[in-house]
């Protein structure tokens, strides 16, 4: 599952609407710029991590970053 599906799948969890999200990313519900960045930002579906924290902090998630080793599936968490 790529990224917007899961954040949207969040929004869905939280009955949160997109726009409502785009105007606390942005800290501003009346500028409309801000809205359609943030629209672009899930419409392209390449995001930075801490764009990704940020999403998650507003829908009060946490996001959880681990590595794991392909070849020994050994895993590192992230703290």
């Amino acid at each position: 599952m790529d990224i917007t599906k899961s954040l949207k799948m969040l929004m869905l969890d939280r009955n949160i609407k997109q726009i409502d999200v785009a105007s606390r990313f942005y800290d501003s519900e009346t500028n409309n710029n801000s809205k359609n960045t943030f629209n672009n930002l899930i419409r392209r579906n390449d995001y930075k991590l801490n764009d990704i924290i940020k999403i998650a902090t507003i829908l009060d998630y946490e996001v959880q970053l681990k590595f794991v080793d392909k070849n020994t599936g050994k895993i590192i968490e992230v703290e």
